[in-house]
């Protein structure tokens, strides 16, 4: 991508930092982290620190930092993915070579924390120093769930001055990306004004932080990460010509004939409408050419050998004194490379994979049809029945002998709830990405399978269950309606009358087979302790958890008996509400018997049982709310009787 000026997005382009407990600016820095490596505890760049704190919006000190990652994430980064700070990579978590630091947050971490820390290395006073970066979204959030980031400077790494700060809408992609991270991201600048100028051998503390927005559980929130820092100052004293990145490779082309164009970006930072002077050096340089496309600052370069061989030279921009760095040209002429031979074939069952998903074999072959060896690039993708692609292999360099055939076998699985109809891997050979010489592929169709019928049926007397608890019995029947057999997952769940749900069967697997009805029967307890109402109990075959095909519920009465407690206005001898450690809730007296009070936050997880046992006869129950391990916000207290739920509302402080 080509650099603009603020507030948009800057070249991707590292540079090399110098071995200090700091890093070195001489006014201009740019950082990628595409150096770091895909370890889970990678070592973070000169200067650079992580660090998670658990409340919302907070702020640390860089002295207490971590100069490495805690783990790393890339492509279907999920929801019980690790978190912390993240090295998150643009693909594979552990190979893909452009990376991005990040956070993935949870009930106890609320804040990501990244700071930089440089030493000014260059004779001159600055009073601006100006920042850009882009932002990139590894797992979406829950519903509209929202994020912030935001921006600080410290001249001690300890005492923070706001920058700059802005929200985003999770797009509720809660178990990651196929293709990470997700496509439009997004960009952030700021600038600087530095009350006191820095001067050579000052230091200068920057902090990025990502938060949760305020009304946000931070379970809810994306996963995000930060990437492409440029770092700078003033314009006005700022002059750089940036390129993009990566030598520029033509193919074989014969003696007198002209390939191309292959592209090259420029931007000329500080200077105004001046197009740069092109230079090309080396062995080959009269072997290509270059035509500007000023308007969008682009270079198209061509290649016409002239005599049989590898042909190289180096592409640079001038600009009065200015000079960019090297872009290297590789061309090459000569006798004709030998043709890449290539074929795919499935291995073992041709039969469709089922709705249910499965895993297809194949084998790979390639050989060369000439009398030299060739070093090719082997990659491969896979395209959806909606027309989307994903990469599935990386390109990984191969030698190809003649006289010999290499071969690769592998499996892939196509997922439950991945979409019917039909798929198409596809494998190329030749120069990574554009440079295909040879392509196979290999077709999987994933069928709809027979329609699944479900039941259920309540087995002996159809009585509501007692205001003490009692078993109710029930037997499930299935059946699929088609001529194959479908593997799927049974699984149940429990809707409580106040509406909350209860897990009750992990999903199991199990074979339907044609012309057989499945069966299943079990029972299950109500307790006494829990409300009175309406039981529903909800039975799901398919593919767990989203990919449902077929369900059916059963509901049981729990009857109910005098209210063993109800809730008290809140008086002058209960409270404080709003709190700051601790506060004390008031239940009226009851008749009696068994009650637990139970701590839930406001999506409703629980956090702790405050009380379990008998409830007191002819006096209140006290209930104590111990919130000082917890953060501000709204909680619920509630109390389940022998046939009744009362809650109440309390608020902790800051």
């Amino acid at each position: 991508m080509s650099v603009r000026l603020l507030p948009v997005a800057f070249l991707l382009l590292a540079l090399a930092i110098p071995a200090s407990a700091q890093a070195s600016f001489t006014g201009l820095y740019v950082q990628s982290f595409d150096d770091i490596g895909g370890a889970p505890n990678a070592e973070l760049p000169e200067g650079w620190r992580v660090q998670t704190l658990p409340g919302i919006r907070a702020l640390g000190d860089f002295a207490d930092a971590s100069t490495t990652t805690d783990a790393h994430g890339g492509n279907l980064f999920g929801q019980s993915a690790p978190t912390g700070a993240i090295n998150f990579g643009s693909g594979p978590e552990a190979t893909a070579t452009e990376r991005a630091i990040g956070f993935a947050s949870n009930g106890d971490i609320g804040t990501g924390l990244l700071y930089f820390h440089f030493r000014v290395d260059v004779f001159g006073s600055f009073d601006e120093i100006w920042y850009a970066k882009s932002e990139e979204t590894y797992r979406g959030g829950q519903d509209e769930a929202e994020s912030q980031t935001e921006a600080f400077y410290s001249y001690d790494g300890s005492t923070w001055y706001a920058l700059f700060g802005q929200g985003r809408t999770s797009g509720g992609d809660r178990d990651g990306y196929e293709d990470a991270p997700a496509a439009g991201g997004s960009s952030g600048a700021g600038r600087v004004d530095l009350p006191t100028p820095l001067q050579q051998g000052d230091e200068l503390y920057l902090a990025f932080r990502y938060s949760a927005a305020p009304g946000w559980s931070t379970a809810q929130v994306p996963a995000e990460a930060f990437d492409d820092f440029v770092i700078g100052t003033s314009f006005s004293s700022l002059r750089h010509i940036f390129v993009g990145r990566g030598e520029r490779v033509f193919g074989d082309v014969p003696v007198g004939e002209t390939a191309g164009p292959l592209t090259v970006d420029y931007n000329p930072v500080g200077y105004s409408g001046e197009d740069p002077v092109v230079e090309i050096t080396g062995p080959a340089a009269a072997d290509f050419s270059v035509e500007l496309n000023a308007p969008f600052n682009r270079a198209e370069v061509f290649f016409t050998p002239s005599e049989p061989g590898l042909r190289e030279a180096s592409l640079r921009f001038r600009i009065g004194s200015m000079v960019s760095r090297e872009v290297a040209l590789r061309g090459g002429s000569g006798e004709p490379a030998g043709e890449i031979v290539a074929s795919v074939e499935r291995v073992g069952d041709d039969a469709p994979i089922p709705a249910g998903g499965g895993r297809y074999r194949y084998r790979v072959l390639a050989d060369i049809d000439g009398p030299d060896a060739r070093e090719v690039d082997f990659w491969s993708d896979l395209l959806f029945p909606d027309g989307r692609v994903v990469e599935l292999r990386e390109p990984e360099t191969v030698t190809l002998t003649p006289g010999e055939t290499r071969s690769v076998a592998a499996s892939r699985l196509i997922r439950a709830q991945w979409p019917t109809g039909t798929y198409t891997q596809r494998f190329y050979w030749g120069a990574y990405p554009d440079g295909a010489e040879a392509e196979a592929s290999l077709s999987i169709e994933k069928v709809t399978g027979g329609e699944i019928d479900v039941a259920v049926e309540r087995v002996g007397d159809d009585v509501p269950i007692p205001a003490e608890g009692g078993r109710y019995r029930y037997r499930v029947l299935a059946s699929v309606d088609g001529p194959d057999a479908r593997d799927v997952d049974f699984w149940s769940d429990l809707l409580l009358p106040d509406g909350s749900v209860v897990t009750l069967r992990e999903p199991e697997a199990v074979t339907l087979a044609p012309g057989e009805t499945w069966r299943v029967g079990a029972s299950r307890l109500i307790r006494g302790a829990w409300p009175t109402g309406t039981y529903t109990q909800r039975f799901y075959l398919g593919a767990f958890p989203d990919g449902v095909e077929a369900q059916t519920s059963l509901t049981v009465e729990k009857a109910g008996g005098a209210l063993a407690a109800r809730a008290a206005s809140i008086g002058e001898t209960e409270g404080p509400n709003p709190f700051r450690d601790r506060t004390v809730v008031r239940f009226e007296e009851g008749s009696g018997g068994f009650v637990r009070a139970e701590l839930f936050d406001t999506v409703g997880r629980r956090i702790r049982v405050l009380y379990e046992g008998a409830a007191p006869e002819g006096r209140p129950l006290v209930v104590t709310v111990d919130g000082s391990d917890l953060p501000a916000g709204v909680y619920i207290v509630r109390l389940i009787g022998e046939s009744g739920v009362e809650t109440r509302t309390v608020v902790r402080a800051r």
